[in-house]
């Protein structure tokens, strides 16, 4: 049910996401809403939200993020000099990079990328 619903509201709030990007969007929702009374390490759920921005600047930016760019920071690092989102984009690759780390992510991270995400718009202005 929790999937079901995550996957309707991703499917009708961001519809001009990519199709990988609404399922790791969609799986990093159904995640914290399974999860957000729990104490775990909120890691796994950080990196399905990175997997959202990565995936979508990928399609966004295509050709122009060179073959031996392969991780977030990566992009991030290449439209450095011309993006708008850029503070946002360097938190949400700080979060992804912690996440390497079990324990060192709680719950107020994800509230931290659900809000850049959501309340600063991330998602809708990836397009």
């Amino acid at each position: 049910i929790i999937y079901r619903n995550s996957q309707s509201w991703v499917n009708s709030t961001y519809a001009h996401l990519d199709a990988d990007a609404k399922e790791f969007l969609i799986t990093a929702e159904t995640l914290y809403e399974i999860h957000k009374t729990s104490i775990i390490d909120f890691a796994p759920i950080i990196v399905e939200y990175s997997k959202v921005v990565e995936k979508q600047l990928r399609v966004l930016l295509g050709s122009q993020i060179p073959s031996s760019v392969h991780m977030l920071g990566q992009i991030i690092g290449v439209i450095s000099s011309n993006n708008l989102y850029l503070s946002d984009l360097q938190v949400v690759n700080q979060l992804r990079r912690k996440s390497a780390h079990t324990g060192l992510l709680i719950k107020n991270d994800v509230h931290t990328i659900r809000g850049i995400f959501y309340a600063n718009n991330l998602l809708n202005n990836l397009v």
